[in-house]
């Protein structure tokens, strides 16, 4: 079923300056931690860590298992992996 989104080849993606923006998004909520993956995705670590740290602000419940989420394992060894766990209140381990 299509929403009428279309998905764009991998070069027009990493070149948009709106790609961590939903083409509707005053209508859809589009978490940051989806973003986060799709920066990735893109290879663009410091905008995945830029999307995690606002997940933070906004108390997201997804933060609670991301300390542990495998899709998040590539962050573990940067130091800015810590400091988000941190600030969401989790313990390091």
């Amino acid at each position: 079923m299509s929403h009428g989104v279309r998905p764009l080849p991998y070069s027009t993606l990493k070149s948009s300056p709106n790609r961590y923006r939903y083409p509707d998004s005053s209508q859809r909520y589009i978490s940051p931690q989806s973003f986060a993956l799709i920066a990735l995705g893109l290879g663009e670590i410091d905008e995945a860590f830029h999307q995690l740290a606002m997940a933070g602000e906004q108390h997201s419940s997804v933060m609670v298992n991301f300390r542990v989420d495998p899709l998040f394992a590539s962050l573990r060894s940067d130091p800015r992996f810590n400091q988000i766990v941190r600030r969401c209140g989790l313990s390091i381990a």
